[in-house]
């Protein structure tokens, strides 16, 4: 890691995974930090826990066939015949029951890849990696408003300015009200005396995951900025924001943090991304450098240091890690497409009795 600007030895991240001592290093750390749970065990939570899921859906879809099939019967007169029925079932239970079952295995090995990785790659860069951090103490507005919140693979570095990375998993509400949410962010504390203000996307998927409280409300910055993202400051602040955010800054923003959303809290600038992150992804790392840049140049200048990057490929690879979770086409691939094609197999079936 370069002391000037930010800059990490990647190759940790992208060096072939060896099995056997992944497997052993997540027994290891599962026994540490897991309770002195064992890979097995983990596993097969893992694996009730996917097939338990699996299983609700297939019985929810028949429920919901039931009730178009007496739907359709109470309108028409017309029973359904059974073939029909199963089809209707089997269309709209059946993919999802695939893909959640399908995606075990590899999200099982996705972890132990990402402990085997990070436990290179921090020390490769002077950076500690800690597994996990229940009920986290942070200034940012997030942790306040979060219900049983935890830190997993926390990364923190000290040069050239403080910083830390990691995913934060929480929840909001209880009961059926539960809402289960997971972001990644980077942290970094500055040497600049900034106001407090929340910077947040308004394109990208999914909703900000706090709202900016009294005093502060949002202003107008820059027409076309304000397209892209919402301001919110104490109104005493406007004129101190809308100096700091010039054009070469908003131009950085709109560039390196399209899809995230910020916060100023003190001398920490937090960034978060609407979904978890794959630490183990050279991407973010260079999503992280891009921010330090960033920073260096802006918000918190420094001397010394060379120019963001400004390569569309590293953009289009960012965009791809930070969009954020949403609907769009794999929503209408996964939901709307068979709960289609499962009405129409019940309507079908009603006229061919």
């Amino acid at each position: 890691m370069n002391d000037e600007t930010l800059t990490f030895d990647k190759s940790a991240l992208t060096e072939p995974v060896d099995r056997a001592v992944a497997r052993a290093q997540a027994q290891e750390n599962l026994g540490t930090d897991g309770g002195g749970a064992t890979a097995r065990g983990f596993a097969a939570g893992a694996w009730f826990t996917g097939v338990g899921t699996a299983i609700g859906m297939a019985l929810a879809a028949a429920a919901f066939v039931v009730v178009l099939v007496m739907t359709v019967r109470l309108f028409t007169d017309r029973g359904v015949a059974l073939p029909f029925f199963v089809l209707a079932w089997a269309i709209l239970a059946l993919p999802y029951a695939y893909r959640r079952i399908a995606r075990i295995a590899p999200q099982l090995r996705d972890t132990d890849d990402r402990w085997y990785r990070l436990a290179r790659f921090a020390p490769a860069n002077g950076l500690t990696h800690v597994l996990s951090e229940r009920d986290p103490q942070r200034s940012a507005a997030v942790f306040a408003a979060a219900e049983g919140p935890q830190l997993d693979d926390l990364v923190t570095g000290s040069s050239p300015r403080p910083f830390e990375v990691a995913n934060l998993r929480f929840h909001i509400g209880g009961g059926r009200a539960r809402m289960d949410v997971a972001m990644g962010y980077a942290m970094f504390r500055v040497r600049a005396t900034l106001p407090s203000m929340s910077i947040q996307s308004v394109t990208a998927h999914g909703g900000a995951a706090w709202r900016p409280e009294a005093p502060q409300s949002v202003i107008a910055v820059d027409e076309e900025f304000d397209r892209r993202f919402r301001v919110s400051c104490a109104p005493e602040d406007a004129a101190v924001v809308r100096g700091l955010l010039g054009a070469e800054t908003r131009a950085a923003l709109i560039d390196v943090c399209g899809d995230v959303d910020i916060q100023v809290v003190g001398d920490e600038v937090w960034f978060f991304a609407r979904q978890d992150l794959r630490l183990q992804d050279p991407v973010v790392w260079e999503w992280v450098e891009d921010l330090s840049a960033l920073l260096d140049h802006t918000l918190d200048p420094r001397s010394g240091t060379s120019a963001p990057p400004q390569s569309a490929e590293r953009a289009v690879r960012r965009h791809r890690v930070l969009r954020g979770a949403g609907a769009g086409r794999p929503f209408m691939l996964g939901c709307l497409v068979p709960l289609v094609l499962s009405v129409a197999a019940v309507v079908i079936g009603a006229f061919v009795v």
